[in-house]
């Protein structure tokens, strides 16, 4: 059951309990149950704000998750292909012969 209808089922039980409560809270006080209605009322709303809040901070913590998991697969796409890069760079060199460096005839070591 996914979080969206579990809210829907939340938000019917307790609009149900508010109102069977506040059925009996009036038949038995006799005249004074509206304040108690309306305690009743204001902790369900209090009750499906909280609900809503806890909801979307479950969706958060589920986007960070996969953008975590995107960041990570990005990071690791681009080391391999760095890898590949250096790689075929290496057999590049190992593939060219050897050519020495040019000499100069007239070289000579510097005097102390």
């Amino acid at each position: 059951m996914s979080a969206l209808p579990r809210l829907r089922v939340l938000v019917a039980c307790v609009l149900a309990a508010v109102a069977l409560g506040g059925c009996g809270a009036t038949a038995s006080t006799g005249g004074g149950g509206g304040a108690a209605g309306q305690a009743n009322e204001e902790a369900a709303e209090r009750n499906e704000e909280a609900a809503k809040q806890r909801e979307e901070a479950g969706e958060i913590a589920k986007d960070r998750e996969v953008l975590a998991g995107i960041e990570a697969k990005r990071k690791e796409q681009a080391a391999e292909a760095k890898a590949k890069k250096r790689e075929r760079q290496g057999e590049l060199r190992a593939k060219k012969p050897h050519r020495p460096r040019p000499r100069n005839v007239n070289w000579k070591p510097k005097k102390k």
